[in-house]
């Protein structure tokens, strides 16, 4: 699962890079809001040694003419700005992910930190939200 989620990161990254391009602003293809706020878990912040904090948020209808692109951000110590929401009906993801202090070891010989999420079960299919307007405390508690 986690795995899958890596991927899907990933995916929205590439697709966002590709878009956006070296050193230009995104050109979305329809209205956006601007969006920043907190993350928190159960009213408690995030643990300061996450090895990954995103927040995503994509369009519920990506196949409609004139609705903005995907958008995500880092969270730094529990606070996200977003520049780019799509206007519109979205559903908002997050990634957050810290170190078991594990290793796995691939059978190409890789080795990496294992991880685990901190996501709760009940928000790891996303939440579904209006995004009329700027929101300069859209906050989020997991």
């Amino acid at each position: 699962m986690t795995r899958f989620l890596l991927f899907q990161v990933l995916m929205v990254m590439g697709l966002t890079a590709g878009i956006v391009g070296c050193g230009e602003k995104a050109r979305p293809n329809g209205p956006t809001v601007i969006w920043e706020g907190r993350v928190t878990i159960q009213g408690k912040d995030l643990p300061e040694n996450l090895k990954e904090a995103y927040i995503q948020v994509r369009p519920a209808n990506a196949r409609k003419m004139g609705q903005a692109s995907p958008t995500q951000a880092v969270i730094q110590k529990g606070k996200y700005r977003l520049e780019q929401v799509p206007r519109g009906e979205v559903t908002v993801y997050f990634v957050l992910k810290e170190a078991t202090g594990r290793k796995i070891r691939e059978r190409e010989g890789l080795e990496y930190d294992e991880t685990r999420t901190l996501v709760p079960k009940s928000r790891q299919r996303g939440i579904s939200l209006q995004a009329t307007e700027d929101n300069r405390e859209q906050n989020f508690d997991l």
